[in-house]
């Protein structure tokens, strides 16, 4: 039994997932500064978590959000178009 269970995690911990590099590249385009890709990124994440996918973990850079207008766009624009995406 402990050997199924241990087995079942192994598994599951290899299924998180994250919104890949070349995902946002071909989502978003070529003309975006990193910081907006950077933002969307982690956006996309927190979105598909916020809508109950607990593959993804919720993560923005607070900091960066409050300074960086690209990434700040780039997290709203991510997040709400992934988490409406879920539903």
């Amino acid at each position: 039994m402990k050997y199924t269970a241990v087995l079942f995690f192994a598994f599951m911990i290899g299924c998180y997932t994250s919104t890949s590099a070349w995902e946002v590249d071909r989502i978003v385009g070529e003309g975006q500064p990193q910081a907006y890709k950077d933002g969307y990124r982690q956006g996309c994440d927190s979105g598909y978590f916020q809508a109950g996918d607990f593959f993804y973990r919720f993560s923005k850079n607070v900091h960066r959000y409050s300074n960086n207008d690209f990434y700040r766009q780039g997290w709203d624009d991510g997040s709400m178009a992934c988490r409406s995406s879920y539903y």
